[in-house]
């Protein structure tokens, strides 16, 4: 039979005798109706469980989410349709209750007076959020952290042990251990292998570690709940290896990460190889301070830079940067997790405060030394009669100042302090003296020093 061949126009006025007559399930048979009801809440309860555990959505926010209160009588009555259908759906929904809110029968207890029906409200899974809002620092804040941190930060980066240990001394307590270098394929173009042991395809280098005297820590555990304290992973800073004390004096060691690491624990003690200071200290960042500011500041992270003027030898004067990146961790405090020490020449006509990025992404014009030397070589070949000047260059650097006296071979020239030096060696050197050009960072023959 088709749906078009069902006329249901007999029932517009008909009583409800008459429907109880054509309806399967009769008004006297409320064991059978109960028995359908919960069917049909079985079937609904089943398709639920099916389909929350089907979904591969997960719901998540900090808002708690409500079904209507119509949601879970209407569906159990869905499910009737289905189970009973045709006409014994239509009685179900002509006499199931009042409105859209469709309850089934095994659960429908008549309200006493005065009593109030609480709406049903359907469990929900939604996640509660438990993060905890920060406000953000204040420069002050920041500012201090960064004092705080940065010498710590240095000391890691290099770790500098030549004030703790003692190797000169005369019951300097120390091991020497063989220790990974190179693979071979380093010196496949050739290089001095003297004093390597040769194990496999790798180089083995002899490493003298001594005695650590430092009373923040004794133990691999607790250089590394000291520096926790500081920095969000240790191993990003410090070369920390593992506990030798198997081996003796003279032993190779091999380890599937071919390490090399700078500080080991040896029979109860820590050892350090002796390195020397860095060129480079935290307090040279105080001394002629150019920008000191935070940038990319929220309630969980910042990152504080430091920019100084610093004079190099051999080099001249530097710009030199100190980016720390700070983050919250799962207690509140504050962690360093990642740095940049970007580093320029000081450029006289460049305000680093002002500019608005960090240094590390808004460097100068970056000098191209071969374009200088290049162009040295030219004008020295043309106009001072050097002969091969591409071989015949001693050396070259960079100045900050200029002589008192020189010859001027163009006064059209960058004027900001950074300028390159370079010295010749010709045939006339015992008796006119060196020969050295003036060139400014865009290449520019400018000057050369006075001959005798």
């Amino acid at each position: 039979m088709k749906k078009k061949d069902i006329d249901l126009s007999m029932l517009e006025h008909a009583g409800n005798d008459i429907i109880d007559e054509l309806v399967p399930f009769s008004s006297e048979s409320e064991r059978i109706k109960k028995r359908a009801f919960s069917m049909s809440e079985k079937k609904f309860r089943d398709m639920s469980e099916n389909f929350e555990s089907s979904s591969n959505n997960t719901v998540r926010g900090v808002e708690t989410y409500h079904r209507p209160v119509w949601y879970r009588p209407l569906c159990a009555a869905a499910a009737v349709a289905i189970i009973a259908g045709g006409a014994g759906a239509f009685r179900l929904l002509k006499n199931g209750g009042s409105g859209s809110s469709i309850v089934p029968a095994s659960e429908i207890n008549e309200p006493q007076e005065n009593e109030v029906v609480e709406p049903y409200e359907a469990e929900t899974t939604a996640e509660v959020s438990t993060t905890v809002e920060y406000a953000p620092p204040t420069e002050e804040e920041m500012r201090a952290l960064f004092d705080e941190y940065f010498p710590v930060f240095i000391e890691a980066l290099y770790f500098d042990a030549s004030d703790r240990i003692d190797p000169e001394g005369k019951n300097a307590d120390s091991v020497t251990l063989l220790m990974y270098y190179n693979d071979k394929s380093f010196f496949a173009e050739g290089g001095d292998t003297t004093g390597l042991t040769e194990v496999g395809d790798s180089y083995y280098s002899p490493e003298t570690y001594y005695k650590l005297n430092d009373p923040r820590f004794s133990s691999i555990e607790e250089l590394r709940d000291y520096y926790g304290k500081y920095f969000t992973n240790v191993d990003d800073y410090l070369y920390i290896g593992t506990d030798l004390s198997e081996y003796n004096d003279g032993d190779l060691v091999i380890s599937e990460d071919q390490s090399h690491p700078w500080i080991i624990e040896y029979r109860g003690d820590l050892y350090a190889l002796r390195h020397l200071k860095p060129s480079l200290t935290a307090d040279m960042w105080d001394e002629e301070v150019l920008s000191d500011k935070s940038f990319y500041v929220s309630g969980t992270s910042f990152t504080w830079e430091r920019i100084s003027k610093i004079y190099e030898e051999d080099i001249g004067q530097q710009a030199i940067g100190a980016d720390l990146n700070f983050v919250r961790d799962d207690e509140g405090n504050w962690k360093l997790e990642n740095f940049d020490l970007p580093v320029e020449r000081y450029n006289i006509n460049k305000d680093y405060a002002a500019c608005d990025v960090p240094m590390i992404e808004d460097f100068s014009q970056v000098v191209d030394e071969q374009m200088i030397l290049d162009n040295a070589c030219a004008y020295a070949r043309d106009f001072c009669g050097v002969e091969n000047s591409d071989n015949a260059i001693r050396s070259y650097e960079t100045v900050n100042e200029l002589p008192e006296y020189y010859y001027h071979v163009t006064e059209e020239f960058i004027y900001n302090s950074n300028w390159y030096k370079v010295y010749f060696n010709t045939d006339d050197d015992a008796i006119l003296g060196p020969l050295a050009l003036y060139l400014d960072e865009n290449g520019t023959v400018f000057g050369t020093d006075i001959r005798e």
